[in-house]
């Protein structure tokens, strides 16, 4: 017959604490942006067939997005050269796609540009941010039309369900044309874009003969003996037949790629309205190679005024990165001197589809004692685009932990951590990009200490990485606090602790839940409080 032995457990929580108790969890946030929001960012000035480049950002912390929703982007009609660029040019990946109707117009004069996102394509314990590019080529602005604005504003609106939870706006001026007539000047009907301050014409690598030049001579109206023109073509380019740029009349053909047009009406303001090819009349006086070409013009008088046009192939294979910006000069000599120069650069343009995510786990989800250390690890991710080098990840303890040392993290692409006391965070910053579809792991120890801690208590801590201006939340890593117990069997009489006895535990049912327990020291973990202070423990 088994003998039982009533023993009275005292639950020594280690914690030093009230078996019931809980407290709040402690968190520590960085001011940030809406979130979930939205951004959009648009060029501080506009010019005459520019290459706009809007870009929108969508970013959120760990969980925000829970429904569908859409982005709706406002874009000014008279900033739009060709509306089909809006959703020609655009390249979207998930979890972005575009309504239909996709390109819709508003009473405002403004296109709207409809982009919806699909929650279930986010993972729901990952900071994300997600940037697409709106790109779209500007109209001609000339100096003195009464109908271009001083500048344009564009709009995002982002919705989650029906209800619109973040709207941002951007404003542009406009920059128009000189008017005034040169000798020689040389530009590309392609969209613009300013790369390290330079404006270069965005090469299309599909339809070359889109990659239109025009070469203007002579406008002005001078004499110029012996005329020489000569253009130099930028390496990894050839020449290639020009698509059309103005309305011209006679045979368009062109001669080893070149075609020529001169002025034969002008307007009260002297400006050329009305073109007829002649590239006929020049075909002994054009040579060609690999390096450029020249037309000898003869002598010029102020009625000979032309444009050159051409377009460049660009080499099959080359990218943004290994092309870099290229220089397509021309020159105007008279009698062997050069008078004027005449420089357009060039370039090829990247994806700008940009999708990121941050998360963060920790190494113990429980904890049995007032003291410890932890281990937290952060990832992130770089699923479309780059993560720039630069970029800060942010970590701000909890309450009751400190830094104590970075366990692993990529030397060559991680900075070492910086913790800061009195925030109470520490910071990592990246060293170089991390390149798309690849991803950096830090993991740093955290001590923990908080002697008046309660059973049931959450160590609970997030980070943050900055995106395109907002601070977005990973996911929580939260370590809960349990009690402990200790097992002690004493002499009845004496008092004194007896060692060597051999217990099981066993529950309400009779079911053995431990056995070969010993009082040797070791401790009975408590996972939730326990409805009474004692438990019976049988011996066999």
């Amino acid at each position: 017959m088994r003998k039982v032995v009533q023993i009275i457990i005292t639950s020594i929580l280690i914690f030093g604490m009230c078996l019931g108790g809980t407290t709040a969890v402690n968190q520590v946030h960085a001011k940030a942006g809406d979130d979930p929001g939205v951004t959009i960012t648009s060029p501080d000035t506009i010019s005459s067939r520019q290459q706009v480049e809007l870009k929108v950002t969508l970013s959120a912390s760990a969980g925000k997005l829970d429904q569908d929703g859409k982005i709706e982007i406002k874009i000014p009609k008279n900033s739009v050269a060709q509306k089909n660029d809006l959703t020609n040019n655009l390249i979207l990946g998930d979890p972005f796609y575009l309504l239909d109707p996709a390109l819709t117009e508003d009473s405002e004069g403004n296109y709207v540009l409809n982009v919806a996102y699909d929650h279930t394509k986010i993972e729901p314990n990952e900071a994300t941010g997600e940037t697409f590019t709106i790109k779209y080529q500007a109209p001609v602005y000339k100096e003195n039309d009464e109908n271009v604005p001083d500048n344009v504003k564009f709009q995002a609106d982002l919705s989650k369900g029906d209800k619109i939870v973040s709207q941002d706006t951007d404003q542009s001026k406009i920059q128009t044309d000189n008017s005034g007539l040169p000798l020689l000047s040389k530009f590309s009907t392609r969209p613009h874009k300013t790369v390290d301050g330079v404006s270069a014409a965005v090469m299309s690598m599909d339809k070359p003969a889109s990659n239109i030049f025009a070469i203007v001579v002579n406008y002005n109206q001078q004499n110029v003996k012996n005329a020489v023109l000569r253009d130099k073509t930028p390496e990894k380019t050839e020449l290639h037949d020009p698509g059309k740029y103005i309305p011209v009349s006679g045979d368009k053909t062109p001669v080893q790629h070149i075609q020529i047009a001169k002025v034969t009406d002008k307007n009260e303001t002297g400006n050329p309205i009305a073109w007829k090819f002649v590239t006929a009349d020049y075909a002994d006086k054009i040579t060609s190679d690999k390096n450029g070409f020249a037309i000898n013009f003869g002598d010029l008088t102020p009625k000979d005024n032309f444009v050159v046009m051409y377009a460049e192939k660009v080499e099959d294979g080359s990218t943004a990165d290994t092309f870099g910006v290229k220089m397509n000069t021309a020159t105007l000599e008279s009698n062997g001197s050069t008078l004027r120069t005449a420089t357009e650069p060039l370039m090829l343009d990247s994806s700008n589809y940009h999708f990121i995510t941050l998360s963060k786990k920790v190494s113990q989800s429980t904890i049995s004692t007032t003291k410890g250390t932890f281990i937290y690890s952060l990832t992130a991710k770089a699923k479309s685009g780059n993560i720039p080098a630069g970029t800060k990840i942010v970590d701000p303890l909890p309450d009751y932990t400190t830094f104590d040392h970075t366990v692993k993290r990529d030397n060559e692409a991680i900075s070492k951590g910086e913790y800061d006391a009195k925030s109470h965070t520490v910071t990592y910053t990246v060293l170089k990009d991390i390149i798309e579809g690849t991803n950096q792991t830090i993991d740093f120890q955290v001590d923990y200490s908080n002697p008046m801690a309660k059973q049931g208590d959450e160590v609970t801590n997030k980070a943050y990485i900055n995106y395109e201006g907002t601070n977005i939340y990973s996911n929580d890593a939260t370590t809960t606090l349990e009690g402990s117990a200790i097992l002690k069997k004493s002499d009845a009489r004496t008092k004194d602790p007896l060692a060597g006895a051999v217990f099981k535990v066993v529950d309400a049912s009779g079911k053995t839940v431990k056995k070969e327990l010993k009082t040797d020291g070791g401790r009975i973990g408590e996972v939730r409080p326990a409805g009474a202070r004692e438990i019976s423990i049988y011996r066999d």
